[in-house]
């Protein structure tokens, strides 16, 4: 059963197992503004998700990461809909996330779940960043 809560400041660790160039005071600042959610199957760490303000008006999906071994089993769904309500709860009416073209994967999560292409940016002539909304 997958198990979300808000990181917590003694958390560092478990995310330099996943990006390692995350600084302290970084982490601090997300997790005293409760920016940063983890997924938990029992005591095993799944992934997470960490958000920031778009031009600091739209909540917007910074990363959002599921450990290979437990990708396809709920746990970015769950993440997902936990930071929306959270969101919602909050009564914000947009939520924004960017994704690669070629992340088939995260592209057909983020539609089901409700998120439109609204643009993109050619940030590398290989590869597109698609720009995604959802009106809540």
């Amino acid at each position: 059963m997958v198990n979300i809560r808000y990181a917590e400041y003694e958390d560092y660790e478990l995310i330099l197992k996943i990006d390692n160039s995350i600084s302290q005071s970084k982490w601090k600042s997300w997790t005293d503004n409760h920016q940063a959610i983890f997924a938990f199957d029992d005591s095993e760490f799944l992934g997470w998700l960490q958000y920031n303000y778009f031009i600091e008006k739209y909540p917007f999906i910074n990363r959002l990461y599921i450990f290979e071994k437990y990708q396809n089993n709920g746990a970015g769904t769950k993440l997902i809909q936990f930071w929306e309500a959270e969101m919602k709860s909050k009564g914000e009416t947009r939520l924004m996330l960017s994704t690669e073209s070629d992340n088939y994967g995260a592209r057909r999560l983020y539609e089901r779940l409700g998120f439109k292409c609204v643009g993109e940016i050619n940030l590398r002539p290989q590869n597109r960043e698609l720009v995604m909304l959802k009106e809540i």
